[in-house]
């Protein structure tokens, strides 16, 4: 998995693949053992993603260190479950200096 506590920069361009919910649930879970995460960017349009690995996904990004993300899930089946999880998540990310959301 992900799971480098030294990792500081992500990059993940997934749009337009058959990923799903599995998939975003694995990747939220090996972000929460990114301790030191800085930058992510995250391009999951155009999936299968709904609103349960959403929101599993969502949940690994409350990094205090996090301090740019840009989260790209138009064309998705996401809803109020992970919007919550994400204001949650974002509301952790005390050095976020950047956002960019779709």
């Amino acid at each position: 998995g992900l799971d480098r506590p030294v990792l500081k920069h992500l990059s993940l361009a997934l749009q337009g693949t058959a990923i799903g919910d599995g998939t975003a649930m694995a990747l939220g879970s090996s972000l929460c053992a990114c301790g030191n995460l800085e930058k992510a960017q995250l391009s999951l349009d155009h999936t299968k993603l709904t609103d349960e690995g959403g929101h599993a996904l969502v949940s690994g990004l409350d990094r205090p260190t996090l301090q740019d993300l840009d989260l790209r899930i138009p064309y998705t089946t996401v809803g109020d479950k992970t919007g919550e999880a994400l204001d949650r998540s974002l509301s952790k990310c005390s050095e976020l200096s950047k956002l960019h959301l779709e």
